[in-house]
């Protein structure tokens, strides 16, 4: 398609933004096929002796030499060409990844199947990266913080509700308007129609959450004829729900929980403007929405009481209570002996005498210093317990050790009988 023109060298647009969108798409979607094609040739160089004529020593030195390619770009060709190629014809790009582009691609080489199979060439790169971004966080939760997690929740009522709940309870806290518009929904006739409009504005969306004992669940949401997938980030799993499932949460959900009803303002009629408008900016609207973060607690660590020692450098307080001053002059010199006192206290603490270079400190003399004498970042001087240094090892040597057994358990939950958290710390039966 002939998008523009040119007349008298200058470039003049001929087509609509909507004709250009799709002609942009269209390259990028051959640019992805060609990203499919040359994964495909540099895998022939690499696996095959194609290159035992040219002088190169491995396809490395090929890529870099020729088209001044690194490793990690010629990696990626790989890569895209291994997950995303047609398995009948390698050197085409799978029907199903059509129209995401190479940008896109890129980023869901690292994505577990479970997840690219919910998205669509409509999401866009920065909702892919939103994906991304929370399936990293959950990476960094490690098992031993999920089986704390999880006998935590066994003392909380909610945590006895079916996923599905906890889902949708989470999403529909987050977000008082949503709550607000659904409760509307829900009275009308249409309310499947109005409810997928309302958890999918763009069409579709992925509604990201956290939940303790469990980790990161993503719900998608898609159009009425299609089911409503639950993906458990960590387990790599996937459970479909039918809209009515999804429709019988969202009415307990309403059930249980109360929400103060919007204020009816006056309808006042609007002031005609004497000028025209401007056109407002459609806002783009993203269609992947992170979980919230966690609480943080607060720090157990328990604060050492310091003593406040007086430093030789500071100057003593003035003593705020009357001092009676005895003296042996004349009645009539009493007044002015009490000011001579307070300006000499006075010009004492401006004329402190700052700490003068090369003045020796207790540091300089170590065998006169006490077994595990810590210096804090204040300048307090504190010794640290022996018992808790040898319980800080202690904890450390047993999560080495206890690594692979939680990996185990995990593998095999049948295993576990009772989970016990003392202020030692946690005991599996």
């Amino acid at each position: 398609m002939e998008i523009v023109e040119r007349e008298n060298s200058e470039v003049k647009t001929t087509v609509s933004y909507r004709e250009l969108k799709i002609a942009m798409d269209s390259e990028m979607g051959k640019a992805a096929e060609s990203f499919v094609r040359i994964g495909y040739l540099f895998k022939m160089a690499r696996d095959t002796d194609v290159l035992q004529e040219s002088g190169y020593t491995s396809y490395l030195e090929f890529a870099q030499k020729e088209y001044g390619m690194d490793k990690s770009q010629v990696s990626r060709f790989i890569n895209i060409h291994t997950k995303f190629s047609d398995p009948e014809d390698p050197t085409r790009l799978n029907e199903k990844y059509q129209g995401f582009g190479s940008a896109k691609l890129a980023l869901m080489l690292t994505l577990p199947d479970t997840i690219i199979e919910e998205l669509t060439p409509t999401f866009a790169k920065s909702d892919i990266q939103a994906v991304k971004e929370e399936i990293e966080a959950e990476g960094k939760v490690s098992d031993l913080e999920i089986i704390a997690e999880q006998a935590e929740t066994t003392k909380e009522p909610d945590g006895q509700q079916d996923v599905l709940h906890q889902v949708v309870d989470q999403i529909l806290d987050g977000d008082l308007y949503m709550r607000i518009k659904i409760r509307q929904a829900l009275k009308s006739s249409r309310k499947e129609a109005l409810l997928q409009e309302i958890l999918a504005p763009a069409g579709e969306a992925m509604h990201s959450v956290r939940i303790k004992g469990v980790g990161r669940l993503m719900l998608s949401v898609k159009g009425l004829d299609t089911e409503i997938a639950l993906i458990n980030v960590r387990s790599d799993s996937k459970e479909m729900y039918s809209w009515e499932a999804v429709i019988r949460a969202v009415e307990d959900y309403c059930t249980s929980h109360t929400d103060p009803e919007p204020e009816k303002k006056t309808e006042v009629a609007p002031v005609q403007p004497t000028e025209k408008p401007e056109k407002k900016k459609e806002r783009k609207v993203s269609k992947v929405t992170k979980a919230r973060e966690a609480e943080k607690l607060p720090s157990r660590s328990r604060k050492v009481p310091q003593e406040e020692v007086p430093s030789e450098q500071t100057a003593p307080e003035t003593p705020t209570t009357p001092v009676a001053i005895h003296s042996t002059a004349p009645a009539g010199f009493v007044g002015d002996e009490k000011a001579e006192e307070g300006n000499r206290q006075q010009e004492s603490a401006q004329t402190a005498e700052p700490q003068l270079e090369g003045q020796m400190e207790i540091e300089q003399f170590p065998q006169y210093l006490p077994e595990n004498y810590i210096k804090c970042h204040d300048g307090s001087e504190v010794q640290e317990s022996e018992d808790a240094r040898i319980r800080a090892e202690w904890r450390r040597h047993v999560e080495n050790i206890c690594t692979p057994i939680l990996t185990y358990l995990r593998q095999h939950p049948e295993l576990i009988q009772k989970i016990t958290i003392t202020e030692e710390g946690i005991v599996i039966e």
